[in-house]
C-alpha cells in the first residue's frame, strides 16, 4: 500500500524504514504494507493513505502541495450521470449496438451469405 508521508525535513526519507516510491521537499509516497513500519519514526510528522488534513496542507510548496493533490487525487471516482444504474434505467438511453460483432458474421457465414475466409 502507498502512504502520502509529510517529514520534518526533505533529508529525513533517508532514515525510513519503507522503501520510497516518489519524494518532492518533505513530502514522500512511501511502499509499505502498514504506515505502522515507519510511521513511529521521529522524522515522520503525518501519514495518511488519503488527503493530507487542511492545517498541514497549507504549509507545503507549491511542488509538495501538487503532489498531495495528486496522491488525493487518485482515490477520488468522478461523477458520471447515471453511475451505478442499469444500462436501460428510464431516463437514459441505451448504448448503442455492435455494428458488426463476430455473432453477427456468425450468423451470416452460417445462412451463407458471406464466405468464412472473412
Amino acid at each position: 500500500m502507498r502512504w502520502l508521508t509529510l517529514l520534518v525535513d526533505p533529508a529525513a526519507a533517508e532514515a525510513l524504514d519503507a522503501a520510497v516510491v516518489h519524494a518532492v521537499g518533505r513530502l514522500v509516497i512511501v511502499e509499505a504494507a502498514s504506515a505502522d513500519e515507519f510511521a513511529e519514526n521521529p522524522a515522520v510528522r503525518a501519514v495518511t493513505d488519503r488527503a493530507l488534513p487542511d492545517e498541514l496542507a497549507d504549509g507545503l510548496t507549491e511542488g509538495e502541495a501538487a503532489l498531495a493533490a495528486a496522491f488525493a487525487a487518485r482515490t477520488q471516482k468522478p461523477e458520471r450521470t447515471g453511475e451505478g444504474l442499469p444500462w436501460d434505467a428510464a431516463g437514459f438511453e441505451p448504448p448503442d449496438a455492435p455494428h458488426d460483432t463476430n455473432a453477427e458474421r456468425g450468423d451470416r457465414v452460417a445462412a451463407g451469405r458471406e464466405d468464412n475466409d472473412g
